[in-house]
């Protein structure tokens, strides 16, 4: 890691450090949804961390992860759409064919239609 790459860390970390609510990034492929449900069921509803469940999964599929984990959780579960605030004790789910991306001046987290590489 050059002294740049280090430098943009530290401001990463300062950022996220002034978050109100911890938060807690999942990924998992197609075939992680069993794992997720396990955790999500084994995990206390009352953590106070705000949890991002990104699913690696082909652009053309429709993915139903926030209803299928909301079966097996009493958090809210959600399906990200734009921007919105970490919220404890709730579980956002990113839809496909998007990214995802937590801004460092505000912790939000917000969708951005992905683009080819």
């Amino acid at each position: 890691m050059d002294s740049s790459e280090a430098s943009q860390d530290l401001e990463l970390q300062s950022n996220l450090t002034q978050c109100a609510v911890p938060i807690v990034g999942l990924g998992a492929s197609a075939g992680g949804l069993t794992a997720l449900e396990t955790f999500f069921e084994q995990l206390p509803v009352d953590t106070g961390a705000a949890f991002v469940v990104v699913q690696h999964l082909s652009p053309d599929y429709q993915s139903h992860m926030s209803e299928l984990l909301g079966r097996r959780t009493k958090m809210a579960t959600v399906q990200l759409s734009g921007e919105v605030e970490p919220e404890p004790n709730t579980v956002t789910c990113c839809p496909r064919p998007n990214t995802l991306s937590c801004k460092t001046d505000n912790c939000n987290f917000a969708t951005e239609k992905a683009t080819a590489s």
